[in-house]
C-alpha cells in the first residue's frame, strides 16, 4: 500500500472501532463538516454525522452484531469495503446481511460514504 492508502485504512479502522463503540465524539472527529453519503438500507435515505451516530447508538442498545468477511481496497482518497454483517436480532433471529460502501476521505476526515446493503428476503415461517 501507499503511504496515503495507508492513512485511509487506519482512519477507516478508526471509523469502524468508534461506530462499533458508539463513540459519538470519535465518530465526528472522523466526518468531515461536510459529510454526506446516502444508503440502500430501510427503503434508502441520505446520511448524515446525526443519522451516523444515531444509527450506532440503536445498533450498540439493540443489536449484537459485528463485521465478519471484511475485504478492502484502497486508494489514495478512499476504500470500497464490502462484508457481512451478521450477529442476533432482539427477536433472537440470526442477522446475516451483505453489505458494500465506497467512502472517500480527504484530509483525513470522511467527506462521503454510499452504502449498499443487500437485505435478505423475508421468509413465511407463519
Amino acid at each position: 500500500m501507499t503511504e496515503e492508502s495507508n492513512e485511509v485504512a487506519d482512519i477507516a479502522d478508526r471509523y469502524f472501532a468508534a461506530h462499533a463503540a458508539a463513540d459519538e465524539n470519535a465518530m465526528r472527529a472522523l466526518l468531515a463538516d461536510d459529510f454526506s453519503g446516502r444508503t440502500t438500507a430501510m427503503g434508502g435515505m441520505d446520511l448524515s454525522a446525526d443519522i451516523l451516530v444515531m444509527g450506532a447508538k440503536w445498533e450498540a442498545e439493540s443489536l449484537d452484531i459485528r463485521l465478519e468477511d471484511i475485504r478492502r481496497n484502497y486508494w489514495a482518497t478512499g476504500f470500497v469495503q464490502q462484508c457481512a454483517i451478521r450477529g442476533t436480532a432482539p427477536s433472537g433471529d440470526e442477522i446475516d446481511i451483505a453489505t458494500c460502501m465506497v467512502a472517500e476521505v480527504i484530509d483525513g476526515q470522511f467527506t462521503r460514504m454510499d452504502e449498499y446493503v443487500a437485505m435478505p428476503e423475508p421468509t413465511s415461517d407463519s
